[in-house]
């Protein structure tokens, strides 16, 4: 079976440039596209700005599913926690 690619980003800012809760938990509702994502293939990455082009490599970050619904494997639609 080949990987099916999707894509959603959330983009997190501090515009007062005080942010100072590195341990604090974030969760956002996510709507998956039908048929195409499954919770065990689900990767999390951090896209980071900065580096010679703008942005460093990617880092995966630990997540946690909740309020998940499925139909046939495949997610419908889940909170994503990290």
């Amino acid at each position: 079976m080949e990987k099916a690619t999707w894509r959603q980003e959330f983009a997190l800012t501090d515009s007062m440039r005080i942010y100072d809760f590195p341990d604090e938990l974030v969760s956002y509702r996510v709507e998956f596209p039908p048929r195409k994502v499954r919770a065990e293939n689900l990767v999390l990455v951090a896209l980071h700005r900065g580096g010679q082009d703008g942005r460093e490599p990617a880092e995966p970050v630990a997540f946690q599913l909740s309020g998940v619904a499925a139909k046939d494997g495949f997610m419908e639609r889940a909170t994503v926690s990290f």
